[in-house]
């Protein structure tokens, strides 16, 4: 219920609220004020007061022979500096005092591109509007108090069903478009629709604005999870305005507001099914021009957010990745979790495959992921603002370059390795090389991307993304790798020019290869995720084989073992032949597990012990976590104590922590 107060007969009175359409500048919040006929301008000193949020307003001229004075609300030049909180609220309007309350207007949610406001203008009476009147005369007509509720969408043996809500009418469409006035069909009734349509459906009434739209999308009733997108077919497939299509302007390589579409996203999890007002552009770089495309993903309103991912992690934006490249899902399904096994030292965004359903078609396997953005940085981070720098010209994604500049130098001039440390954190840098050394990606130069809390003590970190491209089997990835120039990411020719951080290389990496990247480890994880995706990878195959090369997945897994058993001993030998270090073979035992816990190089041994190849006058850092009831006692056949130490594998061959019980 609205309520509206005047407590100064000739003062001027709130007569509108507008609640724009998100990502629309032309159509932003508003404020509309009535200063009546006899005024021409607004005095000077009055402010508007929402919650704890007040801004002073300029003395303005009127607009027409009403007398309006209309305020647009956000953070743009010109903007007053007001938000509109989407639960609604009580505006008031201040005189200069800064304590005489001149008028209250309280205001209820508002869907997008609505207003409320007074009816007629300056009257008690009030009304929704849609569009908005900012500016111009309120419609003369009866006014509009409630918002009509939702129908429902539901399928029987005979098809789909819909019912609207008692005393309306319902608008239906069955190819994406929006539902208007022309779509009204009798309610309840089934309904006959063509193959492959996915239904839009919103009820009005008498007295109401028409209230919020529902969507079933009929091919994809069956499966127990799926996301799908909603749009008019115009915004995906005209000449002119199309997003996906080569179109009159190669429409898909286009950038930027002009070539974003209003949709709306359904994603299915875990008997939990929720529909979104989005705003979608088509994404990626190399992969737009082929048929299969990548969309970004980006809430519309925010009051209808968020979008929870099946991991149950919410988000404002998500990519639908269309892997469209070849072997591209598997890869980086791989890749994701060897950062995880490795102890997420480097950053990754976490994905699953779903199938995607665009305007009510199957479109293929997709993984859905957040963007490698705020979004993401902000859950790894919880600090307010981030340095993020993209790409080899290192392109500002927000903040400045200023600090990874200064990085830069640091790592380009082979500074102190304390004063390095200061601006990079050197275990994410470490593992961003391990990880680009054994995928082999041939983009890993273009895809590169870091960030850091703009805080004083905030290191820069690397997230991995992107890792589609991984090299062949008998590929020398670190010859091709160590000619890129600075700065070209993992800066290998500078990481293996200090000796120090070549020493922490190296040591990661041989540890690496005999544990997360063990041939065992490595082609285990690609059969069971081979196992696990391939239902919805050959789905996929099936869908696009026509227009593109898709592999089988068993043929990406055969890959991925082939590079699993011939990779770490290609990396080893040609360590070996650029830094001149031989290569010698040490044994680690691990302790009994309910003693303690052995971590070499943060990885922990397991039980069983290991045996790796590491590079003579490299030393390893072994870390010894002892459970209660037991205490170290030192290393066999090495004179070092404490739970920390460093061995040199040119010197020890074997090592085994010592442990005995407390008391005994």
């Amino acid at each position: 219920m609205l309520c509206m107060l005047r407590s100064l007969a000739q003062s001027p009175v709130i007569n509108e609220v507008h609640r724009g359409v998100a990502r629309d500048t032309t159509d932003q919040d508003g404020v509309e004020l009535l200063l009546g006929a006899e005024r021409a301008k607004l005095r000077s000193g009055l402010s508007l007061v929402l919650g704890d949020q007040r801004a002073i307003l300029s003395p303005g001229p009127a607009i027409g022979s009403t007398a309006f004075v209309v305020f647009k609300l956000g953070n743009g030049p010109g903007d007053l500096p007001l938000h509109l909180p989407p639960e609604g609220g009580t505006l008031l309007l201040v005189d200069a005092d800064g304590a005489t309350i001149l008028d209250l207007f309280t205001f209820p949610e508002l869907p997008e591109g609505t207003s409320v406001g007074r009816l007629p203008d300056g009257a008690r009476q009030w009304s929704y509007f849609t569009p908005g009147t900012l500016g111009r005369a309120a419609p003369e007509g009866s006014p509009l108090q409630r918002i009509a509720g939702a129908p429902e969408l539901s399928m029987s043996g005979s098809g789909p069903v819909l019912r609207g809500p008692s005393g309306s009418w319902v608008m239906v469409t069955c190819d994406g478009s929006p539902p208007g006035l022309r779509d009204t069909i009798p309610s309840p009734a089934p309904l006959q629709v063509p193959p492959h349509a996915v239904l839009r459906a919103r009820a009005a009434a008498p007295g109401a604005i028409a209230g919020p739209e529902v969507v079933l999308v009929t091919d994809a009733e069956e499966e127990r999870s799926f996301v799908a997108l909603t749009m008019d077919p115009d915004d995906l497939n005209d000449p002119e305005r199309g997003i996906n299509v080569e179109g009159l302007h190669a429409n898909f390589s286009k950038r930027g507001r002009a070539w974003e579409r209003r949709a709306l996203l359904t994603l299915r999890s875990g008997g939990n099914e929720r529909t979104l007002p989005v705003v979608v552009r088509i994404s990626g770089s190399g992969t737009r021009g082929l048929p299969k495309r990548s969309f970004h993903v980006a809430l519309a309103d925010t009051m209808s957010g968020p979008i929870t991912t099946p991991d149950g992690r919410v988000w404002t934006r998500i990519i639908l990745r269309s892997d469209a490249t070849m072997h591209a899902a598997l890869n980086n399904m791989v890749a994701e979790e060897l950062v995880h096994r490795a102890g997420d030292r480097v950053d990754i965004g976490p994905s699953t495959i779903m199938p995607l359903y665009l305007n009510g078609r199957y479109w293929g396997a997709y993984r859905v992921m957040p963007t490698k953005g705020k979004d993401l940085i902000r859950r790894l981070d919880p600090a307010e603002d981030h340095d993020i720098i993209e790409g080899p010209a290192g392109r500002v994604v927000t903040g400045d370059r200023i600090h990874f500049q200064t990085a830069m130098a640091a790592l380009r001039e082979g500074r102190p390795v304390a004063e390095m440390e200061e601006l990079i954190d050197l275990g994410s840098l470490i593992d961003l090389a391990c990880f680009d050394l054994y995928s082999g990606r041939a983009d890993h130069d273009l895809n590169m991307r870091c960030w850091r809390p703009r805080t004083p003590d905030g290191r820069w970190r690397w997230i991995l993304y992107d890792m589609d491209l991984w090299a062949p089997p008998s590929d020398h990835v670190l010859d091709r790798m160590c000619e890129g120039l600075f700065p070209s990411s993992p800066f290998l020719p500078q990481i293996l020019g200090l000796p120090e951080l070549r020493d922490r290389l190296l040591a990661r990496m041989t540890v690496l290869l005999g544990t997360v990247f063990s041939p065992e480890s490595v082609a285990t994880l690609a059969d069971g995720l081979g196992e696990r995706w391939r239902d919805q990878l050959e789905r996929d195959r099936e869908r696009w084989q026509d227009q593109m090369d898709r592999p089988d997945p068993m043929t990406t897994v055969a890959r991925l073992q082939a590079i699993a058993r011939t990779r770490p001993g290609i990396l080893l030998e040609d360590l070996s032949r650029r830094t001149g270090m031989s290569i010698r073979t040490i044994r680690i035992d691990a302790p009994p597990a309910d003693a303690a816990r052995l971590m070499v190089e943060g990885v922990v041994v397991p039980p069983g012990g290991l045996e790796l190849r590491v590079f003579a006058g490299v030393p390893l850092e072994l870390d010894l976590e002892v459970a209660p009831g037991f205490e170290a006692d030192g290393w066999k056949g090495i004179p070092l104590r404490g739970t920390h130490i460093r061995v040199r594998p040119e010197e020890v061959r074997h090592v085994r922590p010592l442990l005995r019980v407390l008391g005994s």
